[in-house]
């Protein structure tokens, strides 16, 4: 998984999962991330111009944001070494399936493609 690669998935979970529409990524000399412009109540910033920011080269703030995500769309992120990435519903009893993407080199993009699949598959089924 190369760096476009990541920007990409990175983008596609911002917007398809975060529901950022209006996401973009941005190089800020050399560091790259997503930022979005919004009102000052949904900023993660606190001075004009007020956007919300997804830093998605530092694994521990994708594990935060996918787990959040996760949770408030009850499904839970299980991290294994072995199996890769599993994104499952917390209530196993009524939806058995799974979304599982394996580690193949950079574990961010693994957990951010889960996220990204899990999602288009809610969609998929609601269809």
């Amino acid at each position: 998984m190369n760096a476009d690669e990541l920007e990409e998935i990175s983008l596609a979970f911002c917007k398809e999962c975060l529901g950022w529409s209006n996401a973009y990524l941005v190089d800020d000399f050399g560091y790259h991330y997503i930022k979005e412009p919004v009102s000052k109540d949904l900023a993660d910033t606190t001075i004009f111009p007020y956007e919300r920011q997804f830093h998605y080269l530092h694994f521990e703030r994708i594990i935060a944001r996918a787990e959040d995500w996760c949770r408030r769309n009850g499904w839970e992120l299980l991290l294994d070494t072995a199996t890769g990435v599993t994104i499952a519903p917390c209530n196993r009893g009524v939806d058995r399936r799974f979304i599982r993407c394996k580690v193949d080199g950079d574990p961010r993009c693994a957990v951010l493609s889960a996220c990204v699949t899990a999602q288009r598959e809610v969609i998929r089924r609601r269809d």
